[in-house]
């Protein structure tokens, strides 16, 4: 269903009269199950000094400092200004990107 759905959408913008001037970004947030080759980085400043604790299941307690970044998240742009496949050389943030990014960045 959902290769489906994304087909249809990449099929209308593409033959749009806008196709020329569209940048399609696909981004989804599929973790379960699958292993990243990248650990998550560590030590990565927090922006505040929030900790939260937590009883695990065998009894000890577990702190969080908020100071590593989660799962990695996919995403493809799909363009006549997109070259080809490569894979960025930094991160972005899916949640809320706040510019795109730069073609030297890929």
């Amino acid at each position: 269903m959902g290769e489906n759905f994304v087909t249809g959408i990449y099929e209308a913008v593409r033959n749009s009269p806008q196709w020329n001037e569209t940048l399609f970004i696909l981004t989804w947030d599929e973790h379960g199950g699958f292993a990243d080759h990248v650990a998550p980085s560590t030590d990565v400043p927090a922006g505040d000094s929030l900790t939260y604790t937590e009883t695990a299941r065998d009894g000890q307690q577990y702190t969080s400092h908020f100071d590593r970044l989660g799962i990695r998240a996919p995403a493809v742009l799909i363009s006549l200004w997109v070259s080809g496949p490569a894979p960025a050389q930094r991160g972005f943030r899916y949640d809320t990107p706040e510019k795109l990014p730069d073609a030297a960045d890929f």
